[in-house]
């Protein structure tokens, strides 16, 4: 239930060009991608989902941390993975680019 929760605004998130909008889609699919892991810490797929949602909200910590959990559990997780922590960090790389700027 709460993976197919945290799916759906995930995707709803991804599609919304509202930035305040976008923020409270990934900050609901966070807290239902963590009620998973509460539910079942060994649930590699509610951590995949919050390191998802983490790096929507731009925390790459929460997000490297999640990811890495959901990775460990599910090495093939991986291939998803990757590209998210690439984006991630450029998103960042730029950003101290403009602050530098």
């Amino acid at each position: 239930m709460h993976t197919r929760s945290a799916d759906v605004y995930l995707k709803q998130a991804a599609e919304t060009r509202v930035t305040a909008d976008r923020l409270e889609l990934f900050e609901k699919a966070l807290q239902s991608a963590l009620a998973g892991v509460e539910q079942d810490a060994n649930n590699p797929r509610s951590w995949f989902q919050a390191g998802q949602a983490y790096a929507g909200m731009q925390d790459w910590v929460g997000a490297d941390s999640a990811f890495a959990r959901a990775e460990r559990m599910h090495a093939e997780y991986a291939a998803e993975i990757n590209p998210i922590r690439l984006n991630a960090w450029i998103s960042a790389y730029n950003a101290g680019v403009q602050a530098l700027q």
